[in-house]
């Protein structure tokens, strides 16, 4: 048994509960060596662990640093010293105004920038669409099992970034069940690999504000696409307390790439 081995064991043991595998590691918990061959050598996909070079630094000094990452795809992504990472969030239920600034932003970036989303239904789909539409790279970051897609909407989406030369990660293994949380602590690793975060249109209780409050932890810079007044905009909101307020991918990339 090596450390590494005993990261996966632990991950699809406790179905990816970060607090639960840390408590296990600190208490020194007995390892039943014949469960970790069933887990280890019953498990078929592609996963990189906390100890492994091709795990993205910005992570590991990243609040709850995931103790292994399942992937499908082009892993080497995540750390590609050449590219820049933009978080593109915002709103399910989007507006075609929404959708419009979206798909013009990702697709007028610099062909280099690597868009970051959460292939959930709205904002984050179309990032990702419109990233592959103008040949740039994606990366999708799950809140639930890398094997799951949520939502079913977006099955195509997924093997489509696959096919595209992107990647699909989740800190969750196989048939993890889906829960609400999950998708909160995706938020921090969405946040982590980015190097500028942009909402592109959200409310109130919106899960953007939860990605949002983890990239300011991370020390990242957050641009917000303006919205009509008196929407309850978040990104109005966000912008008045110091976001930077962009209209273009020009003012975008000189966040970005200052």
């Amino acid at each position: 048994m090596n450390t590494r081995e005993l990261l996966l064991y632990l991950t699809l043991k406790l179905n990816g509960d970060w607090d639960n595998i840390l408590d296990f590691i600190k208490k020194k918990c007995r390892v039943d060596k014949n469960e970790l061959e069933n887990y280890v050598n019953g498990f078929s996909g592609n996963y990189i662990t906390l100890l492994d070079p091709e795990y993205p630094e910005c992570l590991k000094t990243s609040r709850k640093p995931p103790f292994v990452l399942f992937y499908k795809g082009d892993i080497n992504l995540l750390s590609s010293p050449r590219h820049l990472m933009l978080g593109v969030i915002g709103a399910r239920n989007n507006t075609d105004y929404g959708l419009k600034n979206c798909r013009k932003i990702v697709k007028e970036m610099n062909e280099d920038v690597i868009i970051i989303s959460g292939l959930a239904k709205g904002i984050d789909g179309i990032a990702h669409q419109a990233a592959m539409e103008c040949k740039k790279r994606t990366i999708a970051v799950l809140g639930c099992a890398i094997n799951k897609i949520y939502p079913s909407d977006n099955s195509t989406l997924y093997d489509d970034i696959v096919r595209n030369n992107g990647v699909i990660i989740s800190e969750y293994g196989p048939n993890v069940e889906t829960g609400c949380d999950n998708f909160l602590l995706r938020n921090r690793i969405i946040a982590s690999l980015a190097d500028t975060l942009l909402v592109i249109e959200s409310y109130n209780r919106s899960g953007c504000m939860s990605t949002v409050s983890f990239a300011l932890e991370e020390n990242r810079n957050i641009c917000c696409l303006p919205f009509c007044a008196n929407e309850q905009s978040n990104c109005n909101r966000l912008i008045k307390e110091g976001a930077y307020l962009v209209e273009s991918a020009k003012d975008v990339e000189e966040i970005l790439n200052p």
